[in-house]
């Protein structure tokens, strides 16, 4: 399973990576050709950009998870009884991979109307279902980084637990 986890990482990391150096590369040359030249080269930057950025919020949110970045409020769990603690984790996981399908879920209906009604991005003519498949993708990933997350945090709450009893 660690294995199954460290490829899913890799994959995140590489999209995150290649999708920054992509909207990074297209913005700087977009500025730069449009002030030395009468008109741009790259009129669908900014669609391309968009997109990029669409894949990479959504891998960024799981790889958030997978690194506790924002499963709990530490400042808001530390004010609290340590007997809360399980109960926090287990309503902020729920919390989450309930967003998450939900998020699935409708990016799914989105997705099928688009394909459906052949909806495209105005500059590039690229399908519109692309955004829709990123946010299938990355909230389907970011449910089971969710899981996981609550999973490993409820592990170190009980090893905690037992060290403070000792």
């Amino acid at each position: 399973m660690l294995k199954f986890w460290d490829f899913i990482l890799k994959i995140e990391k590489f999209v995150m990576a290649i999708g920054m150096f992509i909207m990074v590369i297209l913005n700087f040359l977009n500025v730069l050709f449009r002030n030395l030249l009468p008109q741009t080269p790259f009129s669908y930057s900014e669609e391309l950009t968009i997109i990029t950025f669409v894949w990479v919020l959504m891998f960024g949110i799981s790889y958030g998870f997978k690194v506790h970045a924002h499963t709990i409020l530490d400042v808001f769990t530390k004010m609290l009884p340590k007997k809360l603690e399980p109960i926090i984790i287990f309503l902020v996981t729920v919390t989450s991979v309930l967003f998450m399908t939900q998020l699935l879920y409708t990016s799914y209906l989105t997705m099928i109307n688009q394909i459906r009604f052949g909806q495209v991005t105005p500059g590039m003519r690229l399908p519109m279902a692309v955004n829709s498949g990123a946010l299938m993708i990355g909230s389907f990933i970011s449910a089971l980084s969710v899981l996981r997350a609550g999973y490993l945090e409820y592990k170190e709450y009980k090893l905690t637990s037992k060290e403070v009893i000792k």
